[in-house]
């Protein structure tokens, strides 16, 4: 996900690899790098996401759906652009897409997922990740606002986004 996209996705599920970009974990990155077909969903593509534009998905066929118009391929040229409300435009993705066997890349993405964390685990004393875990570990439905800056990249790093979670931040 991105920085706005936070809380698309259960933050606990195993398939959730993280944030992307410069921002982002090793796992979510290389998902990217990686593919051979990335749907982007109401993203702007920002210079935090993308980084070195032509490297950026450079294996991938990129499908790019936004309701604005001036929104695809504005920050990187995409291979399929839909002009569509999100809702509508997955509903219809759904109707005729297939199961596809994707071998052994879930397994490689677990596998990086575990080897290289964003931790700050070796850090001594009270650090973002220990007061974040904190609310992920003891509070059911919290509203987590942050400002610009570090703490929101800490919050978005380490905030388990699930059920009723909110995250509110510009």
């Amino acid at each position: 996900d991105t920085l706005m996209g936070k809380g698309a996705f259960d933050g606990r599920e195993d398939a959730y690899t993280g944030m992307v970009g410069m921002h982002g974990t090793k796992t979510s990155n290389y998902g990217i790098t990686e593919s051979d077909l990335l749907i982007a969903i109401g993203t702007r593509f920002s210079d935090r996401v993308l980084g070195n534009v032509k490297a950026f998905a450079r294996h991938a066929d990129l499908v790019h759906i936004d309701v604005d118009a001036a929104s695809i391929s504005k920050n990187i040229k995409v291979d399929i652009p839909i002009v569509a409300d999100a809702k509508l435009a997955i509903e219809k993705i759904l109707e005729y897409i297939e199961p596809h066997d994707l071998g052994e890349w879930p397994k490689q993405l677990q596998q990086l997922k575990v080897e290289r964390p964003v931790t700050q685990a070796d850090e001594e004393g009270l650090t973002p990740q220990t007061v974040i875990d904190y609310i992920n570990n003891h509070y059911e439905c919290p509203i987590v606002t942050t400002d610009v800056g570090q703490n929101q990249l800490w919050t978005t790093q380490f905030l388990e986004i699930k059920g009723q979670y909110q995250m509110l931040t510009s």
